[in-house]
């Protein structure tokens, strides 16, 4: 294979896996959680440790580059260090949003059952 035949191949799956909605899901939940820890502001990859419970930082850094690939994430460089920010569109937020709510909704009616029962 040519050095242009394996670009093209890199380039292909690389679509291929950003395509996929599972891959987006996941990408998702991690972005959601990184911000959750780590706000909207700009944060270096040794700073995700306590997020990942440890990992190498070129595993952390990996991870943030497939966030890029999902533009959940923006990356910069200022006088030799990397910086990242998370970067959720609002309508990934809403619908984040919204599953929570729908979440503790079901909690709530959880409870509310249990609460009925000791009636």
């Amino acid at each position: 294979m040519t050095q242009e035949e394996i670009r093209k191949k890199d380039i292909e799956t690389a679509n291929n896996f950003v395509k996929d909605p599972e891959n987006r899901k996941m990408a998702v939940a991690l972005a959601n959680q990184i911000q959750k820890e780590l706000g909207t502001e700009w944060f270096q990859a040794k700073k995700l440790n306590k997020v990942f419970k440890g990992g190498t930082e070129d595993q952390i850094k990996a991870k943030l580059v497939v966030l890029g690939m999902f533009k959940l994430a923006a990356y910069k460089e200022e006088k030799g260090q990397q910086f990242y920010k998370i970067d959720i569109d609002q309508k990934t937020q809403r619908g984040l949003i919204l599953q929570e709510i729908e979440f503790h909704k079901a909690q709530i009616e959880i409870l509310q059952e249990k609460l009925v029962a000791l009636n």
